[in-house]
C-alpha cells in the first residue's frame, strides 16, 4: 500500500482583520446638533447647539426643566432596533472588505436617529412637562388668526390648548438643527 502526501497551505490573514478592525472600529455615526452649523436666525447670540443642550438639562435659573431629546430619542423602544439594524449592516460590510457600503449603512443609521430625535418633539413618550401657563401666555401673542381666537377660548375655559402648552416647537429651528456626522 502507498501512502498519499498531501500539502497543507496555510495564509496569515490576521493583519487584513486587523485592519478591518481598524477600520470598523474607527467609523463613528453622530446625532445632534454640531455647534459649527447651529445659528439661529433672528435669535441674537445663542446657538441651536447651545439651546440643546440648555434644554437637555435644564434650567434652574431661568426655571426651564429638562426636556432631553437625542439619547432618549435613539434608545427609546422601537428607535433603537432600526438604527441597530444600519449599524450592523455596515460592520457586516467593513468585515467584507466593502468600505463605499459600510458608510452607506452608516449615513443610513444617521439618517434613521436624525429622524427619531426630531420625532421626540412631538411623541408622548419624551414625558416633558407642558409649558407653564406663563410661557403659554407669551407664545400666545405669536399666534395669528383663528389659531389665535381658539387658543383664547380654550385658556377661557380653564384648559391650556395644544399650540402654546407644547414646548420647543414654536419655529420648529431647533428640530431642524438635529443632523448626523459619519467621522
Amino acid at each position: 500500500m502507498v501512502a498519499a502526501q498531501a500539502t497543507v497551505k496555510t495564509t496569515d490573514r490576521t493583519g487584513t482583520l486587523r485592519q478591518l478592525l481598524d477600520d470598523i472600529s474607527s467609523m463613528e455615526v453622530y446625532v445632534g446638533v454640531p455647534e459649527d452649523r447651529a445659528p439661529r436666525k433672528g435669535e441674537g447670540e445663542i446657538s441651536n447647539a447651545q439651546l440643546m443642550y440648555i434644554h437637555t438639562h435644564g434650567s434652574p435659573v431661568h426655571n426651564v426643566p429638562p426636556r432631553p431629546v437625542i439619547e432618549p430619542a435613539i434608545e427609546a423602544q422601537g428607535n433603537k432596533e432600526p438604527i441597530a439594524d444600519e449599524l450592523a449592516k455596515a460592520a457586516k460590510e467593513v468585515l467584507n472588505g466593502n468600505l463605499p457600503e459600510a458608510l452607506r449603512y452608516l449615513k443610513r443609521a444617521g439618517m434613521t436617529g436624525v429622524n427619531a430625535a426630531r420625532a421626540w418633539f412631538e411623541d408622548p413618550r419624551n414625558g416633558w412637562p407642558p409649558n407653564t401657563r406663563a410661557t403659554a401666555l407669551h407664545k400666545l401673542r405669536k399666534l395669528r388668526g383663528q389659531a389665535k381666537k381658539e387658543a383664547i377660548e380654550k385658556l377661557a375655559a380653564g384648559s391650556v390648548p395644544d399650540d402654546v402648552s407644547r414646548p420647543l416647537v414654536d419655529t420648529g429651528q431647533l428640530r431642524k438643527s438635529i443632523t448626523y456626522v459619519v467621522k
